[in-house]
């Protein structure tokens, strides 16, 4: 009898034990499936909330190009830039302190990519061996860039247009090597390629095209039907904004994406007329606009500017005038062309449902003078039309017509957008994500900008080793001048001053405050002698700064005094 209870008890247990391991299999495997669901619902949802990347930059495009009006054939003045001012400025954030750190094509290009300064990933100049291409693919960036980055973190990345200088030869051979980083590759494939807009060869993805049109065209033959469309396009801003349009029709909905369109506008042409060539439709639509003539163009008194100008610069005479006219007519005409793109991109990323998830930037690699100075043409120099460019920003998240006046420079586009894909570098970075400045647009800092210059480009340890002391930035002589002379300096930005050392000697201060067309060299006011000294310590800091040493806040700026009378 007693064996019996027990064994009824045993058998209770054991059913009991059983019905709730069946009830436990069932709730488990309810919550194992509710799992799976949640787990695939967020990774869907981190994937749908990581955005997609547009930049859309431009070759030696002045800040005030992209702000200008002209006066179209029925004689009324008209936004040069319709789509960039009202479909990215308006909806987004623009930085009125945005400067290159190195105003020239291949370095600005490199730091764009790396987010690091030209001393720091070593590419700089244009031309082998220190510079373009050949540089870039002895230095870490070649493996280590924003491409690289993001394509790591899971993005489709897209490169169409303009790379790199020196990318191929100068018409032959051309390049088929596609850069580590790059899921799909539409580059222009020879050195002399980036400066034609017709007749030139693109790289896709490894295999040479073209030559897209006619590389004899000149002012009546060898162009587009103005009513080209597409494809069919060869004008290579029509060609690179198809293109464009072709890649976010087949990466949407796909995942996140980060495409990057180089155009060669408003960079000049070996063709005539001087300056580069516009698309057939917009040819002689800016006929009838006069050249701008700020307060330092042809600037009458040059006695406080650095010796190397003083020596070659004289007032520019009339025939170069109406040569520099006709210049930036072509530019206006060319930035049309690149504003139709650019609204072509847009509607291409709406059309696909993809806008309202797409951080779009528009930048230019530097500027150039058109008169400015009396330089007629060129770079290189840290003036302001050359190094201050434009930096507009649209996306999830940003107020729409708002503005920073936070400084920054392009190292700082590669880290914002690593920030943005959560897409964590390798490398460190010199320049700060600017997503803290957009979300408090009233947030400023007092981190210092370093402009510089390697002229002779043979002066520089290659990576891992020492950057090259100011001592060492051999200076050629000053060129002719109708361009701006090729020299080396180092330059520090910071509150409302710019202050420059070349390596000629000279010396330069301004006040872009009190002064923004830099006018008055005040180097030598003695007022401004204590900012001079907390300048050039900054300066000292920066020269040769890598990564987080590139980042620091300086103190407050002293103020202007009168010296004591003695």
């Amino acid at each position: 009898m007693q064996l019996q209870i027990l064994d009824t008890r045993t058998s209770a247990r054991a059913r009991i034990l059983a019905v709730l391991a069946l009830i436990a299999l069932i709730t488990g495997g309810a919550l194992a499936a509710r799992s799976d669901t949640s787990a695939g619902a967020d990774a869907r949802k981190t994937r749908a909330s990581r955005p997609n990347i547009v930049v859309i930059q431009t070759d030696d495009q002045n800040l005030a190009d992209t702000y200008a009006k002209f006066v179209n054939r029925n004689g009324r003045r008209a936004a040069v830039m319709p789509n960039v001012l009202n479909r990215i400025k308006k909806p987004g954030v623009s930085f009125g302190r945005y400067y290159v750190s190195y105003p020239l094509c291949c370095p600005s290009r490199a730091t764009l990519l790396s987010g690091r300064y030209s001393h720091s990933n070593g590419v700089i100049s244009n031309d082998a061996p220190r510079g373009g291409y050949p540089s870039y693919q002895i230095h870490t960036i070649n493996n280590h860039n924003i491409g690289t980055y993001l394509q790591k973190a899971g993005y489709r990345t897209i490169h169409i247009g303009k790379f790199l200088n020196n990318y191929g030869g100068k018409d032959d051979p051309a390049e088929t090597i596609v850069p580590p980083g790059w899921s799909d590759w539409e580059s222009l494939a020879t050195d002399n390629s980036t400066r034609d807009y017709y007749g030139y060869l693109l790289n896709v993805n490894g295999e040479i095209q073209g030559p897209f049109g006619d590389p004899e065209y000149n002012q009546t033959t060898g162009k587009d039907d103005p009513s080209c469309v597409g494809l069919a396009c060869n004008y290579s801003s029509d060609q690179f904004t198809q293109r464009a349009v072709n890649q976010i029709q087949t990466s949407a909905p796909g995942g996140p994406f980060y495409l990057q369109i180089d155009y060669n506008a408003p960079h000049g042409d070996p063709h005539p007329p001087i300056g580069p060539e516009p698309a057939p439709r917009d040819y002689n639509s800016a006929a009838s606009t006069p050249l701008p003539r700020p307060p330092n163009f042809n600037e009458a008194n040059i006695r406080d500017k650095p010796s190397f100008l003083k020596r070659g610069a004289t007032r520019l005479p009339a025939n170069t005038i109406v040569r520099l006219r006709t210049q930036y007519q072509k530019i206006i005409e060319s930035l049309r062309g690149v504003d139709d793109g650019v609204g072509r991109i847009i509607n291409a990323l709406s059309a696909s449902g993809e806008l309202q998830n797409t951080y779009i930037f528009f930048i230019s690699d530097n500027g150039i003078f058109v008169g400015q100075h009396r330089l007629e043409r060129g770079k290189f120099l840290p003036y302001e039309e050359a190094t201050h460019m434009p930096l507009m920003i649209r996306g999830p998240g940003i107020r729409p017509r708002s503005t920073s006046r936070e400084l920054t420079g392009n190292m700082d586009i590669a880290p914002t957008i690593s920030q943005l894909a959560r897409a964590p570098a390798d490398r460190s970075y010199d320049g700060r994500s600017m997503v803290p400045f957009w979300r408090n647009t009233s947030r400023l800092s007092r981190r210092p900008v370093l402009l510089e210059s390697f002229a002779d480009a043979t002066d520089i340890e290659p990576e891992g080793g020492s950057a090259a002391p100011a001592a060492r930035r051999s200076a050629r002589p000053a060129h002719q001048r109708i361009a701006a002379p090729v020299e080396n300096f180092l330059s520090v930005r910071l509150g409302p001053y710019k202050y420059t050392e070349y390596e000629t000697g000279d010396r330069e201060l301004y006040d872009l405050s009190r002064d923004p067309y830099e006018l008055q060299n005040i180097v030598r006011n003695r007022r401004y002698n204590g900012v001079h000294a907390f300048l050039k310590r900054q300066l000292n800091r920066l020269e040769d700064c890598r990564g987080r040493a590139c980042k620091f806040e300086t103190g407050r700026l002293p103020q202007p005094h009168r010296p004591r009378r003695r």
